[in-house]
């Protein structure tokens, strides 16, 4: 009489009932192990270059022949020492600039305020194959500061300054 009240096919909704229940917890308990495992592995704070650093180009040379030279004089005029320097160069019309230094230009000694350097680029013609005179260059400068061991590029100290090239017989 019993099973006639509760027949065993009713009880499948509660399996039903029971899957989407694990279904749930399931899902719960991987989101919780991703959010401890991206707590874990991603930094926690990203370094940021001071806003007081700042970068003055003071002189630019461009020579076209015989090889292409550049030569760019900066002078720090910031509030604090600079440890490098990427420099980026192209066409004044183009927004992504070709990098001049492989990788990062390291001072031999940091840049502090009111200090000067210049840097010499030679063989331009070898980059650059259509360096020429009419055209109008632009070069990019990025500070970079040394922080606690870390490289920490100074995004917001760009100095774009405007090339002209001159050739040289």
């Amino acid at each position: 009489m019993v099973k006639d009240i509760f027949p065993l096919h009713k009880k499948k909704g509660v399996s039903l009932m029971v899957s989407y229940v694990l279904l749930v917890v399931i899902a719960i308990a991987v989101s919780v192990f991703v959010y401890a495992y991206l707590k874990l592995y991603l930094p926690q704070n990203q370094k940021e270059c001071d806003p007081d650093v700042k970068i003055v180009v003071t002189d630019v040379e461009c020579v076209v022949l015989p090889d292409g030279q550049l030569k760019v004089t900066l002078e720090n005029r910031g509030l604090f020492k600079v440890s490098g320097v990427y420099f980026r160069f192209g066409e004044a019309s183009k927004t992504v600039k070709k990098q001049l230094n492989n990788s990062f230009s390291t001072l031999k000694e940091p840049m502090f305020p009111g200090n000067a350097s210049a840097f010499v680029f030679n063989n331009l013609n070898a980059t650059f194959p259509g360096l020429n005179k009419q055209t109008q260059y632009e070069i990019e400068i990025e500070p970079v500061v040394l922080d606690k061991g870390f490289l920490v590029p100074c995004k917001n100290s760009i100095v774009t300054y405007p090339v002209r090239c001159i050739q040289q017989k």
